[in-house]
């Protein structure tokens, strides 16, 4: 498989969700019992059952009509889940220790950058990392890559340069598909109330300098 792994772990997953509502912004909590996290790689799966090689070992999973699924998108069903898919869950153990998630998101990624070049549809992106180490992202937009709350992205402000968020789904040639991408100017998230004001000569609404 040609996707590179470069899966977030859990810890992140609850700010993917705050990232990416709406639509998870109904991602509720399904059940009284405590939820909790889990991940790993999909090693087989067997109709509504699905095996995983987690952090500390085998994980069975059972998908269950009622869980939400995203890959790229909200409202996926389990046939978008294959084996080699990196999964991170929100969920219930049941008594029999298999896992019962009410929220799955398949390959997910999240990371900070800044805009090196703009091609088509193809965003290269130079990733901040916490080492020396030098990594070059392409980044796929499409038509229903979103920027701010459920804003559409406007491709004008896809300029290089600018600093950026990327949450999307990791593709099988190692690009991501942007689910979104949130850009920043001057610190502040581009078509964000703080970003914008009224010029006062010509009454236009216009970035802050």
């Amino acid at each position: 498989m040609k996707r590179r792994r470069v899966f977030i772990p859990f810890l992140a997953a609850t700010a993917f969700a705050a990232i990416l509502r709406p639509p998870f912004a109904s991602f509720g909590a399904q059940s009284s019992r405590e939820l909790l996290s889990e991940s790993g790689i999909v090693v087989a799966k067997n109709q509504e059952t699905i095996h995983l090689k987690g952090s500390s070992g085998p994980v069975t999973v059972k998908i269950k009509p009622t869980t939400r699924i995203w890959k790229g998108e909200d409202g996926a069903d389990s046939s978008v889940i294959h084996p080699g898919d990196e999964l991170a869950m929100r969920g219930t153990r049941e008594a029999d220790g298999t896992f019962s998630p009410t929220q799955v998101w398949v390959n997910i990624v999240s990371f900070h950058g800044v805009i090196a070049a703009v091609s088509g549809n193809t965003v290269s992106i130079e990733v901040l990392r916490n080492d020396s180490l030098s990594q070059t992202r392409q980044v796929r937009l499409t038509s229903k890559t979103l920027s701010s709350g459920s804003s559409v992205l406007k491709r004008e402000n896809v300029k290089v340069g600018r600093p950026v968020q990327v949450v999307g789904v990791a593709l099988e040639d190692g690009t991501v598909q942007a689910t979104r991408l949130m850009i920043y100017v001057n610190g502040r998230e581009v078509d964000s109330r703080a970003t914008k004001y009224v010029d006062p000569l010509t009454g236009k609404i216009i970035d802050k300098p």
